[in-house]
C-alpha cells in the first residue's frame, strides 16, 4: 500500500513538472527580439576642432579670415562683446579650410597673381565671400577674380552682405567737415578732388578720417533722407556753400536734420583705426549663420563697376 501510494505521488509530480514546463516554455515560432537602436553618439565623441582663439567648436558654421585686412587683428569675441554675434566660428587658422563653411577674402590683399588665394580645388559646399570696401575708382581689377566668389561683403546696399559705418553726433562745433582716406590721383578721385577745391573758395572745410561715398539713394537705404545733406542735391559747389552757411544761421531749420532721434536710436561705433574691419567680419559671419544656402559664382567686376 505504502509502495503503491509513493509511485502514484512521483507520477503526480512528473506530471505537474511537465504542465509548468510546457506552460511557461517560450513557443518555438517565436519572432526574434529586435535589436537595439544604435546610439547616436554624443557632441563629447565628436572630434572637436579647434580654433586659435575660441577653443572647442560647437556646432556652428566656419567662417576662414584668410588674410587680415590692412594686417589690422582683433579678439574675435569682439562679435559677441559689440555686436551680440556668436553664431558663427571665426577663425584665421588655415588647417581647418577643408572644414570651413566659408572663406572671407579681402581684396586689396590679393596678388596680381592670385598665388596667395585659398588652394583648388574647394570643397563643393564651400563659399568665398570677396571683401571689398572701397569705391570702385579705388579699386584695382586684378584679372582672374570674375566668377571666383560666390557673396559679396561691401557698403554697397546691393551686395550680398551689405555692411555700414555706424556714426555718433556730438555738439556741433564746426561747419563742414570733409572724411576721406584717399587722395591718390592714379585711383580715379579726381573729380571728388575737384569739387572739394571748389567748395573750399567759399567755405571752411574741415578733413577728417575714412568714409566712402556712395549716392544719396544708398544712404537712404539706412537713415531718413531728411536726415543729411548730400552733395547732389546742388548743381554746384558754390550753391552748397551758400546754402550750408545759411543754415548755420537758421537754427530751428538745422535742428529738423535731428528730428530722427525721436524714433532711431543711434548705437555706439568703434573709433580707432585698428577697429575698422570688425564690423564687416562679423557681419559676415553672422550672414553666412543664418543664410546657410549655396550661391553660384558670378562676375564681381560686372557688378562692382556697373
Amino acid at each position: 500500500m505504502s509502495s503503491r501510494l509513493a509511485l502514484i505521488v512521483t507520477l503526480v509530480c512528473i506530471i505537474s513538472l511537465n504542465i509548468i514546463f510546457f506552460w511557461f516554455s517560450p513557443p518555438k515560432n517565436c519572432p526574434l527580439p529586435l535589436p537595439r537602436p544604435e546610439q547616436k553618439k554624443s557632441p563629447e565623441n565628436k572630434s572637436p576642432l579647434t580654433d586659435a582663439v575660441h577653443g572647442t567648436v560647437e556646432d556652428k558654421p566656419i567662417l576662414l579670415l584668410w588674410v587680415w585686412p590692412e594686417n589690422f587683428r582683433f579678439d574675435f569675441s569682439d562679435c559677441k562683446k559689440f555686436y551680440n554675434t556668436d553664431n558663427c566660428q571665426l577663425t584665421d587658422n588655415r588647417s581647418l579650410y577643408s572644414n570651413a563653411d566659408a572663406v572671407l577674402i579681402f581684396h586689396k590683399a590679393i596678388s596680381w597673381d592670385l598665388t596667395n588665394l585659398p588652394p583648388s580645388p574647394r570643397p563643393p559646399f564651400q563659399r568665398w565671400i570677396w571683401f571689398h570696401v572701397e569705391s570702385p575708382t579705388n579699386t584695382k581689377k586684378i584679372p582672374g577674380l570674375e566668377n571666383l566668389f560666390n557673396l559679396t561683403l561691401s557698403y554697397r546696399h546691393d551686395a550680398d552682405i551689405p555692411v555700414r559705418l555706424k556714426l555718433n553726433t556730438r555738439k556741433k562745433d564746426k561747419l563742414v567737415c570733409w572724411i576721406v582716406s584717399n587722395n591718390a590721383a592714379f585711383t580715379g578721385v579726381g573729380t571728388r578732388n575737384q569739387f572739394y577745391q571748389e567748395l573750399s573758395k567759399y567755405i571752411q572745410v574741415h578733413m577728417f578720417g575714412k568714409a566712402y561715398g556712395p549716392p544719396r539713394r544708398n544712404y537712404e537705404n539706412f537713415v531718413p533722407g531728411d536726415a543729411f545733406i548730400h552733395v547732389n542735391d546742388f548743381p554746384d559747389a558754390k550753391s552748397l556753400a551758400e546754402y550750408l552757411l545759411q543754415l548755420d544761421k537758421d537754427e530751428e531749420a538745422y535742428r529738423r536734420f535731428f528730428n530722427w532721434r525721436k524714433y532711431l536710436y543711434p548705437t555706439p561705433h568703434l573709433i580707432q583705426q585698428t577697429q575698422e574691419f570688425i564690423l564687416p567680419i562679423c557681419t559676415a559671419c553672422d550672414h553666412i549663420a543664418r543664410r546657410r544656402e549655396y550661391k553660384q559664382a558670378h562676375d564681381i567686376y560686372e557688378w562692382y563697376f556697373s
